[in-house]
């Protein structure tokens, strides 16, 4: 065998295992003369097509009939685009679909390069064109799931959003509901003057001054009334949930008020004396319960009565901060009491939810951690300082509004 022959036979292997290497990877060649519209496709190219394995040579309408009608006219005009003078482009690429001649849809990698002359004129496209069916599928699949996982997530999020609005406002109606019968029994004192007041009018109409003093007395019983009634309805009443500036002053001086009502003769409930202090950004409502429950809390800590002390003050942190509180001015609110207090097993555990020392009729053993959720959810923090027979103190931090 001859030099020549012996080249040209490797010649020969060496583009059947390129055909080879075409055909497993579907990736099809070709070869279009842009001057007389002659389009020279692979063996591999017309197999891709859904068409007899074999080169041919097409014109330039062939391949535009196979193409899906929805990809037809961006496809055309992004090849006419490329091969145009004013491009000048030298590659050209796109993805489109083609309708195969059993029916069956196909998607198409083309990428080519363009061969000009020296006045810019296009000559030659020389390129590949690979099936990409199997990858696209497999995107839409991983799109179609992704957008379900979403769907899932968003799902889950409204359903926990939901359960956690709905175990706010349990534990609101929980913490009401301790608060009952201080109420009723408050209520029943100014109902008794109230009777009383009015028979002493009865008896007495014709003493003018007697009756103006006595009307006095019956109005302001009547204002303390609706007072704590207004407040525990506007406690009650759910509404949608939103950081807003609160003045920790007026709203420790309320709260005290409510639970002077509320809590019982054997308790008494001060504010500490707290400076001219800045807003505090938090959800006011969600902001009244964790102190309720706070409150409740200390009250059932001291089942022989006892002194509730409220708190607010301004801090700046700085640095590291035992609540994780991150560099920034916070108000702190703190509610004391001076009850039995906790060792330090308890204390480890007693934000965990449903983690209580109380009877299971007495708590549910979220207030705490539903606390210690709202004062992290709004830019703060908690903590708990207590030792068996000391009492406790809960600290609530919180940002300070501007």
């Amino acid at each position: 065998m001859t030099e020549a022959s012996r080249l040209q036979s490797a010649l020969a292997a060496s583009e059947a295992r390129l055909r080879r290497v075409q055909r497993i990877g579907q990736v099809g060649g070709f070869e279009i003369d842009l001057s007389s519209g002659i389009n020279l496709r692979s063996a591999e190219y017309m197999a891709v097509q859904g068409l007899p394995a074999a080169a041919v040579h097409e014109a330039h309408a062939h391949w535009v009939a196979r193409l899906h009608p929805e990809d037809r006219d961006r496809a055309e005009r992004r090849f006419l685009e490329a091969i145009s003078e004013a491009s000048g482009a030298l590659d050209y690429a796109q993805e489109y679909r083609i309708v195969t001649p059993d029916g069956g849809v196909r998607w198409i990698s083309a990428r080519a390069e363009i061969e000009r002359d020296a006045e810019g004129r296009a000559l030659r496209m020389v390129g590949a064109h690979h099936d990409i069916t199997a990858l696209r599928e497999t995107q839409a699949e991983l799109e179609r799931l992704n957008q379900a996982l979403e769907q899932r997530v968003r799902d889950e999020v409204e359903k926990r959003e939901a359960a956690q609005a709905r175990a706010a406002h349990a534990e609101r109606m929980r913490a009401l509901g301790q608060l009952a019968s201080g109420i009723a029994h408050d209520m029943n004192n100014l109902l008794q003057s109230v009777q009383s007041g009015a028979a002493i009018i009865a008896r007495a109409p014709d003493q003018p001054d007697q009756v103006a003093a006595v009307a006095e007395a019956l109005l302001q019983a009547a204002d303390r009334g609706t007072a704590v009634t207004s407040r525990l309805l506007s406690f009650a009443r759910q509404a949608e949930l939103r950081a807003e500036p609160v003045d920790p002053a007026s709203l420790l001086t309320q709260l005290a008020e409510m639970l002077r009502h509320s809590l019982g003769r054997r308790y008494a409930c001060q504010v500490e004396p707290c400076a001219q202090l800045p807003p505090l950004l938090a959800d006011r409502r969600q902001l009244e319960t964790a102190l309720l429950n706070l409150a409740i809390n200390a009250r059932d800590a001291m089942p022989g009565g006892g002194l509730i002390s409220l708190s607010a003050a301004a801090e700046r942190v700085a640095g590291a901060h035992p609540a994780g509180l991150a560099p920034g001015a916070y108000i702190r609110l703190g509610v004391r009491d001076d009850g039995m207090g906790m060792d330090a097993e308890t204390l480890a555990r007693v934000t965990e939810p449903f983690f209580t020392t109380k009877p299971a009729e007495q708590g549910t053993g979220l207030g705490l951690s539903m606390a210690k959720g709202f004062a992290e959810q709004s830019g703060g923090g908690l903590a708990l300082e207590s030792e068996p027979g000391e009492g406790t103190l809960v600290t609530l931090w919180l940002p300070a509004a501007g």
